[in-house]
């Protein structure tokens, strides 16, 4: 009888504490649910808000709006930053300070920004101390990604706070002897219904099995844990409280059970039948209860009877344990409820974002089974819309395609086309689609870290037709060009021919090779003769330079070339023409100038239309300066006169072709206005630059920058 007694006490104790370690492990659990729905449901509003906002897309004030309203409405973010693509940091707000511009950094080698740079998934850190607060923090980066290449091109950097951790450890503690915290892998303390407790940086001795453990205050605790995951960080919910009250009431038991056990040894046997009567049915029952309340029905309750003795007490007491598990799971509903909700309401927000997008949009499983589809790929493709539909795999979407002949080359061979379109799919190659309506598309799919796959078609009709009518110009332009080629190579022939004979012949009577001309008039007319027909000749030779530095046809021949002989050439050569206007010449040429790398005739050619044109433009009296020096590897050449000026808007239009500033001034100053421009275009052909600086009244100074010839000693 006694070995049955003290049988039946284990058998009470154990069930007490069994139950007791069931009910701490599922309070345990339980808050590991919430806390993990919790972090995932903050993670899905910043993806939502990196997706839909397009926050890589916007300026940074707009960006600092978005971030802005996002920490109003989530109190659970304690601040949020804005990387680039390169790391730098954009926007920084925070609920604790102001953050200026002059204190944004580069966060490019921080683990905040390598993490989703190298995964394009979210990252989770570990947890850190805000300084200010003490308060614990993690933070969380999630990546905004290219919709077309899946490149990353920026990053939200956020600091959750635990405070919500504390909130949900402090609501299930209220009422309930068992004291619940949450740590991480460390053992430091982040969320207990104590804040003080969190905000010292208390330290936990971790237990590595549920049973008998050093509690947080080193005294001897029951407890049970259970791991929670939080994004890819793990945290530990442990429940536990004191031995001495957790085990109070089966110690009792047992104590009273010992008692009876030997006052009934001492009595008689008679009493072993009342004694398993009133002792052991209830037991096995109440262990029959336990085991059904540890699978789930916490409906099920214990009968006391209304018994006064320890069973009457461990009854009621397991009731009330039960009484007290089902309101903290019917509390932990409604939130998880609720939370619910909220990530629904989430979710149907980014489907309508997804609906309401430019671009056509299907999501298939890793089976490649369509899942979700936008209003705009269904309108992209009518006549198959109804077989796009979540469950039908992609390939019978393709074959249909393929079938009803949507693309403009799948007639050749269908089968090859599917063939190709599956290859591109499965290799996930960018290709644009020509479709038989006349659309074009272009498409990109991307496999996401789950092994769903992403399909985006971009409508570019728009741009396929402006590219046509692009290359139809440039064909147009092409033809015109090759016209007016034509026409200046047999224009010149025609025109040089007789102009020669007209020069020539000219020349020769001027000459008097066959006697003198017998009026003075007549050698006046002769002159206007010669002079008319070397002006034309020149003017037709700059019609051509143009004509084929246009075409690109001109080349220059750039050897070290000494520029003050070129000037003194071209002085001599405008030197009667300038001294006939009343015109000053002055020079500054050092001796030590440069060789220049360039076309000895050309330069010459470029000097005398600069010289010609500020003889032309420089008024009786006036003067015309020249200036060359070193500047580094080039040498400057300056001509600067005191004519009549130009005004610095007309510029531009004084270096194109036949460009003449007005009507008033062309008639003054007769001339088709190639000088400046072919002097300019044949200046880029030595690789310098040449630009002018004016204004009315105050002359004209043109600026020559050329290249200084590398001069290589001989071995």
């Amino acid at each position: 009888m006694s070995i049955a007694g003290i049988a039946l006490t284990r058998a009470s104790y154990n069930t007490a504490l069994t139950l007791k370690l069931v009910e701490q492990h599922q309070d345990a659990r339980i808050i590991a649910d919430a806390v993990q729905a919790h972090v995932n449901g903050l993670v899905r509003e910043m993806l939502l808000t990196v997706r839909v906002k397009g926050v890589d897309s916007l300026e940074p004030k707009d960006q600092r709006q978005v971030l802005v309203e996002l920490l109003a409405w989530q109190s659970q973010f304690s601040d949020l930053a804005w990387l680039d693509n390169t790391g730098s940091e954009r926007v920084h707000v925070s609920r604790n300070r102001a953050y200026d511009v002059t204190e944004y950094g580069s966060r490019a080698d921080l683990p905040e920004f390598q993490g989703p740079l190298a995964s394009a998934a979210p990252w989770f850190g570990p947890v850190g101390i805000d300084p200010q607060t003490a308060e614990p923090l993690m933070a969380v980066a999630v990546p905004a990604l290219d919709s077309r290449t899946g490149v990353v091109t920026g990053v939200l950097v956020a600091r959750l706070r635990m405070k919500a951790m504390w909130d949900m450890v402090a609501g299930f503690n209220i009422g309930d002897p068992d004291l619940i915290y949450i740590a991480d892998p460390s053992g430091l303390v982040v969320a207990h219904p104590n804040p003080a407790m969190v905000l010292r940086g208390t330290r936990a001795v971790l237990p590595t099995q549920d049973g008998v453990n050093v509690g947080l205050a080193g005294n001897s605790v029951l407890s049970a844990s259970t791991p929670l995951l939080a994004g890819s960080r793990q945290f530990i919910v442990v429940a536990e409280e004191p031995v001495t009250d957790a085990l109070a009431l089966p110690r009792e038991t047992a104590l009273t059970a010992l008692a009876i056990i030997a006052a009934a040894l001492v009595a008689a046997l008679a009493m072993a039948v009342l004694v398993g009567r009133a002792m052991v049915n209830p037991l096995q029952r109440l262990a029959t209860i336990a085991g059904q309340i540890a699978a789930g029905d916490l409906t099920r309750r214990a009968e006391d009877n209304g018994r006064r003795d320890e069973i009457g007490e461990l009854a009621r007491a397991f009731n009330s344990m039960t009484t007290r598990l089902g309101d903290s799971v019917a509390t932990l509903e409604i939130s998880v409820k609720q939370r619910t909700h909220e990530l629904s309401t989430a979710q149907a927000r980014l489907v309508e974002a997804i609906e309401n997008v430019s671009e056509g949009f299907v999501l298939c499983d890793a089976e490649d089974n369509v899942v979700l589809t936008n209003r705009k790929f269904r309108d992209f493709f009518p006549e198959i819309a109804h077989l796009v539909v979540p469950g039908k795999p992609f390939h019978d979407v393709i074959e249909a395609a393929a079938q009803r002949g949507l693309a403009c080359d799948v007639n050749d061979s269908p089968e090859t086309w599917i063939a190709q379109r599956e290859l591109l799919r499965a290799n996930q190659i960018p290709h644009v689609q020509h479709l038989s309506s006349g659309r074009w598309l272009l498409v990109n799919e991307r496999r996401t870290n789950s092994g769903q796959l992403v399909d985006i078609y971009t409508d570019i009709t728009d741009l396929k037709v402006v590219e046509e009518e692009l290359r139809s110009a440039k064909a147009q332009a092409e033809s015109a060009a090759q016209a007016k080629a034509d026409f200046l190579a047999a224009m010149s022939h025609e025109l040089r021919t007789p102009l020669n004979a007209v020069i020539g012949f000219s020349d020769t009577m001027l000459s008097g090779v066959f006697g003198e001309l017998g009026n003075e008039r007549y050698r006046g007319y002769v002159e206007d003769i010669h002079n008319s027909g070397m002006h034309l000749l020149a003017l037709i030779n700059d019609i051509l330079d143009i004509s084929k530095i246009e075409a690109g046809a001109m080349s220059v021949d750039c050897q070290p070339v000494a520029l003050n002989k070129v000037v003194q050439r071209a002085l001599s050569m405008t030197h009667d023409s300038a001294t006939a206007n009343g015109l000053q010449l002055d020079t500054t040429l050092p001796d030590d100038l440069p060789l220049v790398a360039g076309d000895d005739r050309r330069l010459l050619q470029i000097i005398l239309n600069l010289l010609s044109n500020a003889v032309k433009f420089t008024p009786e009296g006036g003067r015309i300066a020249i200036h060359a020096q070193a500047d580094g590897n080039e040498v400057v050449l300056q001509v600067t006169d005191s004519g009549i000026g130009i005004k610095p808007e007309d510029i531009p239009r004084a270096l194109q072709a036949f460009g003449q500033i007005d009507s008033t001034r062309s008639r003054r100053f007769p001339g088709t206005g190639l000088g400046l421009p072919l002097s300019r275009r044949l200046v880029e052909l030595h690789g310098g630059s040449l630009s002018i600086t004016s204004a009315p009244g105050m002359g004209t100074t043109v600026t020559v920058r050329l290249r200084a010839a590398e001069i290589k000693n001989s071995a």
